[in-house]
């Protein structure tokens, strides 16, 4: 699991990423999150990110984890009256869910004394 707070127009909105989160993807939006993910990732880094839907997507899922309390998608969305920096987002949140699914398989466990 990973969480942060992000001030997005003076307002701390906090953001989760747990191992569920692929599967409530899935389940809510029909959609492979992990696919999208990797799709958003290449675009951004190429220059080329033109579709933004993911990201809402995404990124409401990742605040609804945080806060039970946000509302749906087009609601959460409006609620931002001075935009949402997608971009700006989009760097802040991307570590998050890669460092959330990093493999420790091969990582050495610590010795016990």
């Amino acid at each position: 699991m990973a969480e942060k707070s992000i001030n997005i127009n003076g307002e701390e909105v906090k953001f989760k990423v747990t191992g569920g989160t692929p599967v409530h993807y899935l389940s809510l939006f029909g959609k492979d999150f992990l696919a999208e993910f990797i799709a958003l990732e290449k675009d951004m880094n190429a220059g080329t990110l033109t579709d933004f839907m993911p990201f809402y997507r995404i990124a409401w899922l990742m605040a609804k984890k945080a806060d039970e309390s946000v509302p749906q998608l087009e609601e959460w969305l409006d609620s931002f009256e001075d935009g949402f920096p997608v971009i700006d987002l989009l760097q802040e949140l991307m570590p998050l869910i890669q460092a959330n699914f990093k493999s420790n398989l091969n990582k050495p466990k610590p010795k016990k004394k």
